[in-house]
């Protein structure tokens, strides 16, 4: 399970470390984080996170979503922007006015918009990309310290990113979906103080509901994104060997890098 870390100015950012693999492996710790977005980052946050070695920055936010709300991080961390969508396709930074327009008709709209971007997360070409892309490039930057990693509420594109990442590392499903689920309570202080805006600009009980939806996780939104992936390639083992190009090589350099153990789990045929 992952260890949610103390950094007030980001919510739901956890380290990977210490989780454990079905053979018995662990995470090293600070090598692997998730989280949020950084834009409302302090310097004493900041300070944390040097002190925790973290060196590289994966941002998979939309271009839009990275100008509007810029990390703020020290010139002594690589940022790199890898967006999984070109745009914020789950709407989480829609403005009010926006959310209206399209959520405050049917309670469910907000539930069946995030079911369709699971779907859009494992069926995309610009997607599979981006997530090839970022794996490649979490092996790339692990030799010179801790990679942090995030979107903007740290529970969808990071949450899919954070399952392959721990299915390459050889940790149970069982245990992934568990630790998906944890940004239900991590999330919960920031979905609230976003719905207590929508009251106070009297938005009806309709976009309430949908808006909790769209700020929270549920085990159907990740059931929606296995069932493409085992529609696609039968499991997510080949998923990511074929649809996401990792081929055996990359596995053993991330678990080589990232697993305490010397006796590392064997790639799955």
């Amino acid at each position: 399970m992952t260890k949610i870390l103390s950094c007030p100015s980001v919510f739901n950012i956890r380290d990977l470390g210490e989780t454990s693999t079905a053979s018995g492996e662990k995470i090293k710790t600070h090598r692997l984080i998730r989280s949020s977005a950084l834009d409302r980052l302090t310097t004493v946050d900041l300070d944390y996170l040097r002190k925790l070695n973290v060196k590289t920055i994966i941002d998979l936010r939309s271009p839009q979503e990275c100008q509007a709300f810029p990390d703020q991080i020290s010139s002594d961390m690589y940022y790199y922007q890898l967006p999984v969508f070109p745009t914020d396709q789950a709407q989480i930074d829609s403005q009010i006015i926006e959310l209206r327009e399209k959520y405050d008709q049917n309670p469910l709209a907000g539930f069946y918009n995030m079911v369709n971007t699971y779907r859009s997360l494992v069926q995309q070409p610009f997607s599979k990309k981006a997530f090839h892309d970022f794996l490649t490039l979490v092996v790339t930057r692990l030799p010179a310290g801790g990679v942090l990693y995030h979107c903007t509420s740290g529970k969808d594109r990071t949450g899919m990113a954070t399952v392959y990442l721990l299915k390459l590392l050889g940790v149970d499903f069982t245990a992934i979906r568990q630790d998906y689920l944890i940004s239900n309570q991590q999330t919960a202080t920031e979905r609230k103080r976003i719905v207590n805006v929508l009251k106070q600009q009297n938005a009806n009980w309709i976009l309430q509901a949908t808006t909790r939806s769209l700020r929270s996780v549920k085990e159907e939104y990740l059931n929606a994104a296995i069932f493409e992936i085992f529609q696609e390639s039968g499991n997510l083992h080949d998923y990511l060997q074929q649809e996401l190009q990792i081929t055996p090589q990359l596995v053993q350099q991330l678990r080589s890098l990232v697993l305490t153990d010397e006796t590392m789990p064997k790639e799955e045929h």
